[in-house]
Formats: C-alpha cells, sequence, structure tokens
C-alpha cells in the first residue's frame, strides 16, 4: 500500500509527524514518489499512519478488511460509520480505542492488523 508525501501534504498533516516522517526517509520536502504505508508506520507510528490512510488511492480491499477489523473489536464504531470512506472508519475506531482504558492493547493490536493487512 503506497501514496506520496505530496498526497499526505495535500491533507495537512501535523508538524510534528510531518517532520518525523521527512527525517526518517530523508527528505526536506514533498514529492510524487511512492512512499510504502510501512516506511510511515516505522516512522511516525500508529496514530500518525492511521491518519495518512486518507492520502491513500486505490486499496479499497485492504482498507475494507482493516475497518472491518475494527469494527469487530469496536463495535460502537460500526453503524455510524458505515457509509464512510474505510479509511476513515479506521480512523474513527483508532480514535475510539484512544479513549478506552484499554487503549495500549487496542492499539498495539490495531498496529499489528494494519502491518498484516500491510503485507498482505
Amino acid at each position: 500500500m503506497k501514496t506520496t508525501l505530496n498526497k499526505i501534504l495535500a491533507h495537512g498533516p501535523c508538524p510534528h509527524g510531518w517532520r518525523q516522517l521527512l527525517r526518517h526517509i530523508g527528505k526536506s520536502e514533498a514529492d510524487d514518489e511512492p512512499l510504502d504505508v510501512l516506511v510511515i508506520l516505522d516512522a511516525t507510528g500508529i496514530n500518525e499512519t492511521l491518519w495518512c490512510l486518507r492520502a491513500v488511492d486505490g486499496y479499497d480491499r485492504e482498507l475494507h478488511q482493516l475497518a472491518d477489523w475494527c469494527a469487530q473489536y469496536l463495535p460502537s464504531i460500526g453503524e455510524e460509520y458505515d457509509d464512510a470512506a474505510p479509511w476513515e472508519r479506521v480512523w474513527e475506531a483508532s480514535e475510539e480505542a484512544y479513549r478506552t482504558s484499554e487503549r495500549k492493547v487496542l492499539m498495539a493490536e490495531l498496529e499489528a492488523e494494519l502491518r498484516n493487512v500491510l503485507k498482505g
């Protein structure tokens, strides 16, 4: 699953995560070179990577798979976001997970599932 720095930048990333990503990949500005989402995950962590999914074109099957996994673990998200884009369902699920007392476990499981989806 890939995106580009220009696509991420078009969505207005947070300054800290943006600088962290650029530093990790050794760049100083955005470009249109394909960027693997696993690289983003390794550079910035799960929260920023999930946010970056909005800058991914295609990969609907993989994003739906991840969104469905989220709905199983956080059913309160499921119905409210049925018509939303899959990246939005995943983002809202991660936000919900972060607000729970079990956030560390849920976010670790979400990261593991994201890595599984990305590796195919």
